[in-house]
């Protein structure tokens, strides 16, 4: 079942972006009325930049890490968008060189998830060594990670929070039980990937008040900080839960991932206006195709990614 469950689980995750699929359009349509609510949706469009993607077009920033990213980003915007105002300095988001790239710096939140979790074989992530390679997840981690896709035990936690989704989950057929642990993953990294980014977030303006003079060159410094996060966040989980010895519990590894996001912060918030969606951020979307962009290879121009992004697709050899 294990097996069988992670390969579900990568073939879910990497699913491309199609526009064909009216699911995945409607993403685009809700995270465009979640940053212009006043506006009809438009695609291609310039105010795509001012969101935070590298141009008119955010279906160019989908080609590494394909729908999941989209997910990830409608998600955080539903529930912590927020947030920001309380971790980024307000005056950063009036400068371009400052400003918290919000969409791109999700779809690399993505992108070191599925790529330490293995769940994208051909992901590399350029601002760790060998692409990330030497720092996936081992064996352990990953049978950690998948047995929380197994339902609550009773009286658990996370049982009590889903309300008797344990009893429910055993009636059923082994294609339906593999369906709810797939589902059940995919919500696991949906919240993972919200408390990393709102660390990355924090950390970025933590190093934004400490240094005045810091740009967006900087940005992968943060990145770096919060995937070494990911990794020892990770690492308490498997020792709450012993190892192996029983499934991972849920609430722990989010719990550090929320207390982490906000030793992140630091103490000094007073003062910070409300930060939105950055719309000095189409005056550099050029600087940004340097730093952080997903690429699969769907046309030649679009497979010659520059040595400085963040993430790009390789096949492995």
């Amino acid at each position: 079942m294990r097996l069988k469950c992670r390969e579900r689980l990568q073939a879910s995750v990497t699913l491309p972006f199609n526009e064909a699929n009216e699911e995945h359009m409607l993403l685009l349509s809700t995270i465009w009325s979640q940053a212009f609510p006043w506006r009809s949706f438009e695609l291609p469009s310039e105010r795509w930049k001012e969101a935070g993607f590298q141009g008119r077009d955010p279906r160019t920033d989908l080609r590494g890490t394909g729908v999941i990213s989209l997910r990830h980003l409608q998600s955080f915007l539903s529930t912590r968008k927020d947030e920001l105002a309380g971790v980024l300095p307000a005056e950063s988001s009036s400068d371009p060189l400052r400003a918290f790239p919000l969409s791109i710096a999700s779809i690399n939140v993505s992108a070191m998830l599925l790529s330490h979790l293995q769940l994208a074989p051909h992901l590399t992530i350029a601002f760790l060594p060998n692409g990330g390679r030497k720092t996936e997840a081992s064996a352990a981690t990953l049978a950690g990670f998948l047995s929380m896709g197994q339902p609550p035990t009773e009286g658990s936690t996370e049982a009590v929070q889903e309300g008797g989704a344990a009893a429910i989950d055993v009636e059923l057929g082994d294609e339906a039980q593999l369906a709810a642990r797939i589902a059940r993953l995919e919500y696991v990294l949906a919240a993972m990937h919200e408390r990393l980014l709102m660390h990355l977030a924090a950390t970025w303006g933590t190093m934004l008040r400490e240094d005045p003079q810091l740009t967006i060159m900087s940005f992968p410094v943060a990145l770096k900080s919060t995937f070494g996060e990911l990794i020892r966040s990770l690492e308490r989980t498997a020792a709450d839960a012993l190892g192996a010895v029983r499934p991972w519990q849920l609430h722990v590894l989010l719990d550090t991932l929320e207390d982490a996001a906000t030793r992140a912060k630091g103490s000094d918030s007073d003062g910070w206006e409300a930060f939105l969606l950055a719309p000095s951020l189409h005056t550099f979307g050029a600087l940004l195709l340097n730093f952080c962009a997903c690429g699969c290879g769907a046309s030649r121009a679009a497979a010659v990614a520059p040595a400085t992004h963040i993430v790009q697709i390789k096949k492995r050899e």
